[in-house]
């Protein structure tokens, strides 16, 4: 399966966002990334919530 990202219409910034929790080993992480209508990379950020579950995992990388 080929996985490409869209950009926002012009003059838009777009948010993608993910979590993630490994059941097997306790680990959680989450990031996101801003970029503009060019594709052009705006600001990043990543972390590890304190709450280990992977609800809140995946709203942290909203929040």
């Amino acid at each position: 399966m080929l996985v490409h990202w869209l950009p926002p219409c012009a003059g838009k910034i777009k948010l993608n966002t993910d979590g993630c929790w490994y059941l097997s080993n306790r680990k959680v992480g989450f990031g996101g990334i801003f970029r503009d209508d060019k594709g052009e990379w705006i600001l990043g950020y990543y972390g590890k919530p304190v709450c280990k579950t992977s609800l809140v995992v995946e709203i942290w990388g909203i929040c």
